[in-house]
């Protein structure tokens, strides 16, 4: 199998033009009117990309006491679970007498340093152990179609819990620079 190569290209009009010398060098190479295949992945909205940091950094520090997750203050231990809650995840079940398998499962995701969760479910197979764990949120793995709907499940879930909507961490980060920002695109 041929690797794959990535090129980075700008739409200007109708056209797409090559945006990096090596994209260019790859161009001049082909034929005028050969058609490529391409998959177009939008980058991501850098502002809204740090917003959704900032906000689980804020919402961390307000997260309510016996809340399910206990981050206990960190943020990134309250993304992993966010992600899974919007379904931005990857699981697998096992039977509920399976506790040895599932604590060797968590202790190697563990040493990953991810975030594992567990949750009994009721399957067809009857009751069982789901180990959650978040997908990757690279921006090779997610860009901003795939991870739009993600951020905003996760902003709503944030306020079902804390009370505290998006638009107050924004405004509270922001103090008074909140209209400037809000005129420059810094939108959700």
């Amino acid at each position: 199998m041929k690797k794959r190569v990535e090129h980075h290209v700008k739409l200007i009009g109708r056209a797409l033009v090559p945006s990096t010398t090596a994209t260019s060098r790859a161009f001049d190479g082909l034929p005028q009117g050969t058609v490529l295949r391409i998959h177009i992945l939008k980058p991501r909205r850098k502002k809204a990309h740090r917003l959704f940091f900032a906000t689980i950094a804020a919402a961390c520090k307000i997260w309510p006491e016996h809340t399910e997750p206990n981050p206990d203050g960190d943020p990134e231990h309250l993304r992993a679970w966010l992600l899974c809650k919007a379904g931005a995840c990857e699981w697998i079940d096992f039977p509920v007498e399976a506790t040895n398998a599932v604590n060797n499962l968590l202790a190697r995701i563990k040493a990953d340093d991810k975030y594992p969760f567990v949750k009994t479910v009721t399957t067809k197979e009857g009751p069982m152990l789901r180990v959650y764990t978040a997908l990757s949120m690279s921006e090779e793995a997610m860009d901003e179609d795939d991870f739009a709907p993600v951020r905003r499940r996760c902003f709503d879930t944030i306020q079902a819990i804390t009370g505290v909507s998006v638009e107050d961490f924004r405004r509270a980060a922001l103090g008074d620079h909140y209209g400037e920002q809000e005129e420059a695109g810094y939108a959700i």
